[in-house]
């Protein structure tokens, strides 16, 4: 039991910073002018398969 709550605070800290690395590059493509929604469709579609997986 004490395994599996390791392993889901571990994996809900990666999800986190997954989560922290997407906001950021997002912000980075907006200042460039850059963001697209194809663009945007694929990052959330990768932070999404991202998330199913950790859970």
């Amino acid at each position: 039991m004490v395994d599996g709550e390791e392993k889901l605070e571990e994996k809900q800290k990666e999800l986190k910073h997954k989560i922290v690395e997407y906001k950021q590059k997002l912000e980075e493509l907006e200042d460039q002018g850059y963001l697209k929604w194809d663009n945007f469709k694929k990052e959330i579609g990768s932070a999404w398969d991202y998330v199913k997986k950790a859970f």
